[in-house]
C-alpha cells in the first residue's frame, strides 16, 4: 500500500517532535533530582546494614573515597574507576577486600533468605501492566535505554528509536561511559524524563509518576500494586528491576518485570544476547541475581 503524502508529512512531525521533546526535557530535567515515593521494602535493613559497613570501612580506608568504588568493576562508573586506579596498590588491595567481603554477604543475605523467601512468593498477572512492544537494546549498554522506550510507547502511543535517546543525552553531557564498551543512560535519567513539564505540555492526557521500590520483594510489589489499582482500576504500573548480569561476570542488567509463579519469574528482558520477549527465568535464579542487585527496582505508574 503506498503511504499517501498527508500520512509521511505526519510521521515526519512525529519524529521532530519527539526529537525536540526529548533534547528539552534533558535539558529541564538533568539537573533536578528524580521526585518520587521511597517504597522500602521488608529487605531494606539488611542491605542497609551491609552497605553501611562497607562504606564504614571504605571511609576508615580514605575519607574521601566515594563508595561508587564498591559497585562492580563494569557498572561503576568512569569518573569512579578513575579514583579507584589512581590509589596506590596497597590502598587498591584494601577496597578490593572491602568489595568482596560486602559481595559475599550480599551472596550469604540471598542464599539463606532472599531465595526462599521469594520461592514461596508470586507476583499473579494482571497485577504489572504488559507493554504493547517488546524491543531489544541494539548495544552491549542500553537495557535500560530499551526498557524505557517500551513503558514511554505505552504510556503515550508514541515510539522512540534508541539512537534518538542517545543522541540527545549525548548533547546534555548524560551519557554513562562504564568500563566495557557502550553508553549507559541510568534508571533516572530517564525516568526523570516522565516529570518534565514538556511531558505534561505534549501528553497533557497521562500522568505519570515514578516510585523507588527500595529492596521491596514480590509479596511487596503484588500487595503495593493490588491496592493502587483497586483505588484506581484504570491505573498502569510497569516495573524496571534490576539483576545481576547473565552476559557479564561483573556488573548488573535493567529487564521489565512483569510476574512470578510458584517456579519462574517472567520479564521482558531486553539483552541482545541472551534476551527474549516473556522470558521465563527459574525463580531461584532470578532471585539471587535480583539481590545482588539489592533487589532494586523502579515502579512507573500512569493513569489517563
Amino acid at each position: 500500500m503506498v503511504e499517501s503524502t498527508s500520512d509521511i508529512i505526519l510521521k515526519q512531525e512525529i519524529a521532530v517532535v519527539d526529537q525536540r521533546f526529548l533534547s528539552a526535557a534533558f535539558a529541564e530535567t538533568k539537573d533536578q533530582p528524580l521526585v518520587k515515593r521511597d517504597f522500602q521494602g521488608k529487605f531494606f535493613n539488611p542491605f542497609n546494614s551491609i552497605l553501611k559497613e562497607a562504606a564504614t570501612k571504605l571511609h576508615e580506608i580514605k575519607e574521601d573515597l566515594p563508595t561508587g568504588v564498591l559497585l562492580p568493576r563494569n557498572d561503576m562508573g568512569k569518573t569512579n574507576y578513575q579514583i579507584y586506579l589512581s590509589l596506590s596498590p596497597d590502598t587498591q588491595a584494601e577496597v578490593d577486600t572491602i568489595r568482596e567481603k560486602k559481595d559475599d554477604e550480599l551472596t550469604k543475605l540471598s542464599q539463606q533468605n532472599i531465595v526462599p523467601k521469594l520461592q514461596k512468593q508470586t507476583i499473579p498477572q494482571g497485577v504489572l501492566d504488559i507493554p504493547p512492544h517488546y524491543y531489544p537494546q541494539e548495544s552491549s549498554r542500553t537495557c535500560v535505554t530499551a526498557n524505557f522506550r517500551m513503558i514511554f510507547e505505552a504510556l503515550t502511543g508514541r515510539t522512540l528509536e534508541e539512537t534518538t535517546l542517545l543522541d540527545a543525552a549525548r548533547t546534555q553531557g548524560l551519557i554513562n561511559e562504564g568500563q566495557i564498551a557502550g553508553e549507559l543512560l541510568p534508571e533516572e535519567t530517564l525516568l526523570k524524563l516522565f516529570q518534565a513539564d514538556k511531558f505534561k505540555e505534549h501528553f497533557p492526557e497521562t500522568i505519570a509518576r515514578v516510585i523507588d521500590l527500595d529492596s521491596a520483594d514480590f509479596e511487596d510489589i503484588s500487595e503495593l500494586v493490588s491496592g493502587l489499582k483497586a483505588k484506581a482500576p484504570s491505573l498502569q504500573a510497569y516495573c524496571m528491576a534490576r539483576i545481576g548480569s547473565e552476559v557479564f561476570e561483573e556488573g548488573w542488567h535493567s529487564v521489565l518485570l512483569l510476574s512470578a509463579d510458584e517456579q519462574n519469574v517472567v520479564v521482558h528482558d531486553p539483552s541482545n544476547k541472551v534476551g527474549g520477549a516473556s522470558k521465563r527465568i527459574s525463580k531461584p535464579d532470578f532471585a539471587q541475581r535480583w539481590g545482588k542487585a539489592f533487589l532494586g527496582s523502579y515502579l512507573v505508574l500512569a493513569t489517563k
